[in-house]
């Protein structure tokens, strides 16, 4: 390693991140580690010397942040990955993120925009044995075996949210696509079972390659010793890799090549954790992919994309919402519409005519009346009522405890039903706990409104709102941070969000964005 820096981050600090973090310690090059668990900071096998925070996103603001190893759950990896490009640092990721392969490859074109590297390359292809069997087969006189075969045997996932990419092992498997040499859609798929629609028990898949050879793909979660196995068979000889992975997925892995035939070479016995530490060590140094390698990796990546895709589609979707069986319905029952993906907990009321959108959570003791519309994605914490005239539009947050009203004059002695006052809340609005919305008013998009407070007038785009009565006190960015506005030499307020690089301009208590994005 020509140049050693101290300016390497590893963000979480499970098995993978401790694992990195002593190693770059060792090296000379850990600058800081970060977990939102404060009691893993000070794990025996977390570098004690190292500055240690909670906040991720600050450490990658940190000045002395460079690089960026995340080991985070699959869950964080967009926003945090995005949140270090746009602060131009590299990062990278042991595993390759359970992201939709569109927007990796929005984060891989920022990257490039950035001038730093994403490498989310699976450590497995950097084993010695795994990169012998791929440059054997290439240098195979006939060049292309009768058969390729290749079995996974990897641990079970984490629950993935309902609609998260389809649960595949995508460190193993695009490793064995690679091994494979497959690329595009595979020609049949065939005997994959499912527990849901969002999570793998067996797969079998089939490629036919260039001058007629067959490939095969084995994906399997059975009980089994967690293992990938690579068999070539062809004119000159056969090959047999195994690798033996830790449960631990990643964080150790020992591998064996058998040959048999002429002119094959046998590799030395690979020592445990070789490819997680070789690719950690190209990363610190800047090294790129082998050309060969990255050209079967890009085939290997398209293979899982279509084969993730076939899935997706082939999977039986979920039956319908879940409904804790507290969960009462009433009023015009076959006319309460629930989404798909939908969760309502316990001793919450539904009243209809009413519809609730789909991946919503409602929790305990929610209450959802009559013509009340319910956005998808939106989050009702408990304690919280929706009454006739509220209507919730998509992504919004209500905190524990809010209110909302729908009569300004109320009197117990002059009932006004049919007089109910509309109030809208915008996409992506957030209500603070135990605040109180005053009927009548529009809480526009993407808002965010302080606990306890009480809105009595309509709340602007993007404003940040407190007090009683809550005025506006700033702005937010779509992603919720508080937006560092400031006059720039034109006159005009523009800021640029700290967390995900939105650009945005402000006139008055008018806040528009200046970007692209969609979700902006």
């Amino acid at each position: 390693m020509s140049e050693v820096r101290r300016d390497v981050l590893v963000l979480g600090l499970g098995g993978q991140g401790r694992r990195a973090a002593r190693w770059l310690e060792a090296q000379g090059a850990l600058s800081a580690v970060s977990d939102v668990d404060a009691a893993a900071l000070t794990h025996p096998g977390v570098p004690a010397e190292r500055a240690a925070t909670t906040d991720a996103l600050a450490a990658i603001q940190a000045a002395e942040t460079r690089r960026v190893v995340l080991a985070c759950p699959g869950a964080t990896h967009e926003g945090l990955i995005e949140s270090a490009l746009r602060a131009g640092r590299a990062v990278w990721v042991p595993c390759p993120p359970p992201i939709p392969a569109a927007r990796l490859d929005a984060l891989h074109a920022l990257a490039r925009a950035q001038g730093v590297a994403l490498c989310d390359t699976p450590t497995r292809v950097f084993e010695p044995a795994v990169e012998l069997f791929i440059r054997t087969l290439d240098a195979w006189r006939d060049a292309a075996p009768t058969l390729v075969e290749v079995e996974v045997r990897a641990p079970a996932p984490a629950p993935m949210e309902p609609d998260a990419r389809f649960a595949l092992p995508s460190n193993e498997a695009i490793t064995a696509l690679a091994l494979l040499g497959a690329s595009g859609a595979p020609e049949q798929v065939e005997g994959f079972a499912v527990r849901s629609a969002h999570s793998l028990d067996h797969v079998a898949a089939r490629w036919l390659g260039a001058g007629g050879q067959s490939l095969r793909l084995t994906l399997s979660r059975l009980p089994a010793p967690p293992a990938l196995v690579a068999r070539a068979h062809g004119a000159t000889g056969s090959l047999t890799l195994t690798l033996d992975l830790d449960a631990d997925a990643g964080a150790s892995a020992s591998a064996r090549l058998e040959c048999a035939g002429e002119g094959v070479p046998l590799p030395e016995p690979t020592a445990e954790g070789t490819g997680y530490t070789r690719a950690l060590a190209a990363f610190l140094r800047g090294e790129r992919l082998s050309a060969p390698l990255a050209a079967r990796l890009e085939g290997a990546r398209a293979a899982f994309a279509h084969l993730s895709a076939r899935l997706v589609a082939d999977a039986p979707r979920p039956g319908g919402p879940v409904l804790h069986p507290t969960v009462a319905l009433d009023g015009d029952v076959p006319a309460i519409k629930i989404g798909e993906g939908t969760r309502i907990w316990h001793f919450s009321k539904l009243i209809g005519p009413c519809e609730v959108g789909a991946r919503c959570s409602l929790g305990q003791n929610v209450v959802v009346e009559r013509h009340v519309r319910v956005g998808d994605n939106v989050k009702i914490q408990n304690n919280v009522s929706l009454y006739e005239g509220v209507e919730l539009e998509d992504d919004v947050f209500c905190g524990p405890s809010m209110v909302f009203t729908n009569i300004g004059t109320p009197r117990s002695a002059f009932p006004r039903k049919g007089q109910y006052t509309r109030t809208l809340v915008k996409r992506g609005a957030s209500i603070g706990a135990n605040a109180t919305v005053v009927c009548g008013h529009t809480l526009g998009r993407c808002c965010f409104v302080g606990a306890a407070a009480v809105v009595t007038r309509d709340v602007p785009d993007y404003a940040l709102v407190y007090g009683n009565p809550a005025r506006v006190q700033g702005f937010a960015c779509w992603c919720g941070v508080k937006l560092p506005f400031g006059h720039d030499t034109r006159g005009e307020e523009r800021a640029t969000c700290a967390h995900c690089g939105r650009g945005y301009a402000r006139s008055g208590h008018t806040v528009r964005s200046t970007d692209d994005r969609p979700d902006a």
